[in-house]
């Protein structure tokens, strides 16, 4: 019988089937370590709600932070879901009923919110306003540095979890979740990206399409952008 330590395996391969970066697969790790601690030894089958809720209380329990304790439930979750389809199991999803926690986002202060409203009114529905888009509801939602936005690998971001890994000042690694309006923002964007792309966000100018952005690129659009919807210099 397939226990929840060997389903957890064999999850962690079918995400590097799918091309996940190495950061990824170490978050995701992280992510269900607890689970495997807890109920690693059970046949996955015999899993029941009131012991998954146990779990989740257990988790409550670490006093995490909001965040990270969402993710520890999301990602429960989402493991949950693909083992009860992967391996056909009759029995209810015991995290079916299982709410993620509500969590309270605030938009980082990268700029002020009206700013940030007028500059996503600038881009209009052309490929460069969608990457435009894209670019700033990630930052936005994210706190993400300038960097970490040339650095964004395709392989670094999962819509489906909403979570990216992102690399800034001395190479450091961070996995940060964002929003529903900003997935939708990175849907469009996605949907029309060059097949050539070399990151997650690049050129679309004639003769360097695909090619990374820069971060001098991306200061030049938002302050392109700025002078189009009129914002003072100061408020940029």
């Amino acid at each position: 019988m397939v226990t929840v330590e060997d389903a957890v395996m064999e999850f962690l391969l079918d995400a590097q089937t799918k091309n996940c970066s190495e950061s990824y697969l170490r978050w995701l790790r992280f992510m269900l370590k607890p689970l495997v601690i807890e109920y690693g030894r059970r046949v996955l089958a015999q899993l029941t709600s009131v012991q998954m809720r146990i779990y989740q209380r257990a988790l409550q329990s670490q006093k995490y932070a909001d965040e990270t304790y969402r993710n520890f439930i999301r990602v429960a979750k989402q493991f949950i879901q693909w083992a009860w389809e992967e391996y056909r199991l009759p029995s209810p999803d015991p995290m079916a009923r299982i709410s993620l926690p509500i969590v309270e986002h605030r938009l980082p202060i990268f700029m002020k919110l009206s700013t940030f409203r007028r500059l996503v009114r600038a881009c209009d529905l052309s490929p460069l306003g969608r990457r435009n888009r894209a670019i700033l509801y990630f930052m936005a939602d994210t706190g993400c540095r300038v960097g970490g936005v040339v650095n964004l690998g395709i392989e670094d971001v999962d819509l489906t979890l909403r979570t990216a890994v992102v690399r800034e000042k001395g190479n450091r690694e961070r996995v940060v979740p964002y929003r529903p309006e900003t997935v939708n923002a990175m849907l469009a964007w996605v949907a029309i990206r060059p097949r050539a792309a070399q990151r997650y966000f690049c050129i679309l100018s004639p003769g360097h399409v695909g090619k990374p952005l820069t971060e001098q690129l991306i200061r030049q659009m938002i302050k392109k952008l700025g002078q189009e919807a009129r914002i003072p210099p100061e408020d940029e």
